[in-house]
């Protein structure tokens, strides 16, 4: 009896995995896919695998979308373009609008292109959504803020982080800073002193900082110390290198707020037009016009006083004034002023004023007499 036996040759099996595998209407390869530069047949693509691709494909897509146009906003961010960091923090959102370290960099840009409102209601909703993890927004919080002049809510801000992480050295500099722009100046150096406690890291920033707020006090002679402290720390870091450079500025600070002046000068000279009236021009009166002769002549300019008071924001002083010039030939016409005067000066930024009342007694030889001028 004979029987028929089906023989399954490789021909047959191709047949077969052709009739029940449609062919895909993705030509992308689990070989592409992965990366690998060797493309496949698309008959090696098993049909589950080739669904898979098409569910997952725009998902991945957008993440990559995403961190690619974060990687975008963050170098522009480096660049100082503020503007197209935004744009791609902006895209980067878009594509995953729950990613709090997107949120971050947003409210970052939005500081920096002074949307400063944007960017604090950005930072406060981080600080209540993840505070562990951005706490640093308080510090952010803090610089806008400052830079608005709002010192006093930049403290408020930074009691917050305070209480969130009392060992925080950061804290403790940012509330100097602040301290130092609302002159409390005891409190800033608190505060520089309190940081170093916490973080002996920040000792150079601390001396620095101390330095300043002492510069600024005109405490002269503590703040050679502390700046020459600072750069002992590390002379060959920025912070060390602008302490040696600040020390001689702090002598010559310390020199320009004594009470007393005193200065003199001694010049020589040639007019081709000697004036033939010297007193009308040296009290501003009407130019008398020259002699038509010319001569050599010397100058000798004295001035000093004494400042009752003596602040950098105002000044109030008397002094004396003496000015002789002296011609070689027409010594008629050389002239002696004595000139006592008093002022009032404020410098309060931005503005600055000065009066001064002047009181002159000339002589020359062919005259003698008083001027007043009040400016």
């Amino acid at each position: 009896m004979s029987s028929f036996m089906p023989r399954f040759v490789p021909a047959t099996a191709f047949l077969l995995f052709l009739l029940f595998l449609p062919l895909s209407s993705h030509p992308q390869t689990v070989a592409a896919q992965a990366g690998t530069s060797q493309p496949v047949s698309r008959m090696e693509t098993p049909k589950e695998l080739l669904l898979a691709q098409s569910t997952n494909q725009p998902a991945e897509g957008a993440q990559k979308n995403a961190l690619d146009a974060f990687a975008d906003g963050i170098e522009a961010l480096e660049m100082q373009n503020f503007e197209a960091a935004e744009k791609f923090f902006k895209k980067a959102l878009s594509l995953e609008p729950e990613n709090k370290e997107f949120q971050y960099h947003l409210a970052v840009a939005y500081s920096r292109t002074k949307k400063e409102d944007e960017a604090l209601r950005i930072f406060e909703s981080l600080i209540e959504k993840d505070p562990k993890n951005y706490f640093k927004a308080y510090f952010d919080m803090a610089a806008i803020y400052s830079a608005q002049g709002r010192y006093q809510k930049a403290l408020d801000t930074l009691a917050l982080a305070e209480q969130a992480d009392p060992g925080s050295a950061r804290v403790y500099i940012e509330k100097g800073y602040a301290y130092k722009n609302l002159k409390m100046y005891d409190q800033a150096v608190q505060c520089f002193n309190k940081a170093r406690e916490l973080d002996p890291k920040e000792t150079q920033l601390v001396y620095y900082m101390t330095g300043a707020v002492d510069l600024e006090r005109e405490n002269f002679d503590s703040a050679d110390v502390m700046f020459k402290k600072a750069a002992e720390v590390a002379p060959q870091t920025p912070l060390g290198q602008n302490a040696q450079q600040t020390i001689p500025q702090v002598a010559l600070a310390k020199w320009a707020r004594k009470p007393w002046y005193l200065t003199s000068s001694l010049n020589w000279g040639y007019d081709d037009n000697v004036p033939r009236n010297p007193v009308q021009e040296i009290t501003g009166g009407p130019i008398s016009g020259g002699l038509g002769q010319g001569d050599q002549f010397e100058t000798f300019v004295l001035t000093g006083g004494f400042k009752f008071l003596n602040r950098k924001d105002m000044e109030i002083g008397a002094g004396y004034s003496l000015f002789s010039i002296g011609y070689r030939d027409w010594t008629e016409n050389n002239v002696t002023s004595h000139s006592p005067h008093v002022y009032f000066q404020g410098n309060f930024h931005p503005v600055f004023f000065r009066f001064q009342y002047d009181f002159s007694y000339l002589t020359v030889p062919s005259f003698t007499g008083e001027s007043e001028s009040g400016d």
